[in-house]
This record gives structure tokens, sequence and C-alpha cells, in this order.
């Protein structure tokens, strides 16, 4: 009998060692289980040049020593300067040259050769306007508020003419001999600005790496020059581009494509019709 109990005693603790062991294994499984990986997704892309992004590169250059001597010219048009570009005083003239009002010219227009005195010529974009200037040219086409074309007034060969278009444009200038030619030759022909002494804004969005200032580069065949324009009309963002024009030796122009460059969004919201 005693063996008997001993043998049953010793069954009771195998028992009791296996259901352990069992136990313990199913509870190691259960530590190493791993959830699957979590994906975090964002609705939208982050903001270019947020605050956290740096600004982009300033380059400056030297604005050229480029004039024309607005005295002269105020005497030989018989025009007065008012406080805005808009010239005042010759309305004989303008009808004339079939203008609706007659501006003062872009300082940086005076390299070209030979430099005769000029004037802006613009003509607002009205229905009854738009087939003339198709059928005869026009120098640049401005969209904003007013939209308009420009023409130019000269006095040459001691009489007032009008330059209409881009043609007549270039036989009187070119050939284009040097690189601040190529500048003032470029802004006539173009509706897009010279930019110089431009700073950084952080509140801006900026789509480039570099913000760089109106500069020339001469080739042997022809002059590129950094030009920048804005979207003035329209509703939503209105950026502001760079635009490199090229300008070849024997006065034709191109300029294939635009960069956007930064925007104030300030302006995201705005309508201009």
């Amino acid at each position: 009998m005693k063996n008997l109990s001993l043998i049953g005693t010793l069954l009771v603790l195998l028992t009791s060692c296996f259901a352990t062991k069992e136990t313990t294994t199913i509870d190691s499984k259960k530590t190493i289980t791993t959830p699957a990986n979590e994906v975090v997704t964002s609705a939208q892309p982050p903001q270019k040049n947020d605050l956290s992004s740096p600004l982009p590169q300033l380059i400056n250059h030297s604005r050229p020593p480029i004039q024309m001597d607005i005295n002269t010219l105020l005497n030989r048009f018989q025009c007065q300067q008012t406080q805005t570009q808009v010239l005042s005083g010759c309305d004989n003239l303008r009808t004339q040259m079939g203008c609706d009002q007659l501006e003062l010219p872009n300082p940086l227009w005076g390299a070209v050769t030979p430099l005769y005195p000029l004037i802006a010529c613009i003509i607002f974009q009205t229905p009854p306007v738009v087939e003339k200037m198709e059928r005869e040219g026009y120098m640049t086409q401005h969209q904003g508020k007013p939209s308009y074309y420009r023409r130019y007034v000269i006095w040459k060969d001691e009489k007032f003419q009008l330059l209409k278009n881009l043609d007549e444009l270039q036989r009187l200038f070119a050939p284009i001999d040097s690189a601040q030619e190529a500048l003032s030759y470029a802004l006539m022909a173009t509706p897009f600005q010279a930019q110089y002494n431009q700073t950084l804004n952080p509140k801006y969005r900026y789509y480039v790496n570099r913000i760089e200032d109106t500069q020339v580069v001469s080739t042997d065949k022809d002059y590129q020059i950094l030009l920048y324009t804005k979207r003035q009309i329209g509703c939503g963002s209105h950026p502001t581009s760079t635009v490199l024009v090229t300008v070849s030796r024997n006065g034709l122009i191109s300029y294939p494509s635009q960069q956007l460059a930064y925007v104030d969004p300030a302006e995201d919201n705005l309508c201009i019709h």
C-alpha cells in the first residue's frame, strides 16, 4: 500500500510539471507576437518653403548705368511730366499717332543704337482695337487692369514717326552690338521687366533654389537676358516667374518658357479682372 501511495504521488507531480511547461510555452509565443506596421498618410503635401525650409540663395547684380534724358524728351515732344508715367499736354501728337495715352520711356531702354528720342504709345485693348493690332502688329501686349498694347513714337528725320511692330524695331536697331543694348532691346520688345536689388521675403513661397537679379550673358551668337514677369490678371495666386530671353545679334527675339520663382501668399485669393 505504501508503494501504491508513493506511485500515486509521483504521477501527480509529473502531471503538474507537464501542465506548467505547456502553459509557459503558450505565454512565450504570445510575447513575441508583434502587431502589423501602422501606415500614416498625409492628405496634403508639405508646403514649399514653409517656416522650416531655408530661403533660396540670393544673387544681386549692379544695375547697368543706362539712362535717358527726360528733359530733352519733354522738350522735343512738347509734353509735360505728371506724377505718373503718363504724359500730358501733347494731345495732338497722341491723337495723330493713334494712342490712348503717351508715357515716359523706361530709362533702361536708353542703350539702343542709334538712340532717337522716344516715348511709349499705349493703346487700350478693346474689341475694335484687337483686330487692328493683330493685322498691323504691336511691340508688346500687357494683360492686366487695364489690358493694353504698346508701340513707340520716335523723333527721326525731323518728324515724329510711329514704330508699330517688332519688324520695324528690328530694322531700326539691329544689329545688337553690346550686352547693354541687348538688355534695352529685350525690354522694348517684350512685356517683361528687369529686377535689381532684390531681397528675400520669409513670408513668400519660393519654388527655386536661387533668386538672381537681371543679368546679360553674351555668347558668340546671341545674348541671354534674365528677366521677370508677374501674373497680373485673373483669380487665385499671382506668381512671379523668370524668363530667359534670347536676343540674337541680328535682333531676333525668343523666350520659349518661364520658370515659376515665387508667390506672395497674401495674394492667393486675389481677383483682378
